[in-house]
């Protein structure tokens, strides 16, 4: 399943939103591969803080995940 596929999927938006998040942080695919970065594009994408992100163990455990897939 390709990579904005499966995130939209995970966190429940749309590929475009993904795509328009990526393009708001100046972000390709290919820079997701950094934990920080995906924590940064799932902040944009749910609203929520970083840290929030980074303590929010479901969704941690989501963005891990993703990168492993």
């Amino acid at each position: 399943m390709p990579v904005v596929e499966e995130i939209a999927e995970k966190l429940g938006v749309s590929e475009e939103e993904v795509r328009e998040a990526l393009e708001v942080l100046g972000l390709t695919v290919t820079d997701l591969l950094s934990q920080g970065n995906m924590v940064m594009l799932t902040a944009q994408l749910t609203g929520m803080q970083t840290v929030d992100v980074l303590t929010d163990e479901n969704l941690f455990a989501q963005i891990t995940q993703l990168q492993t897939d």
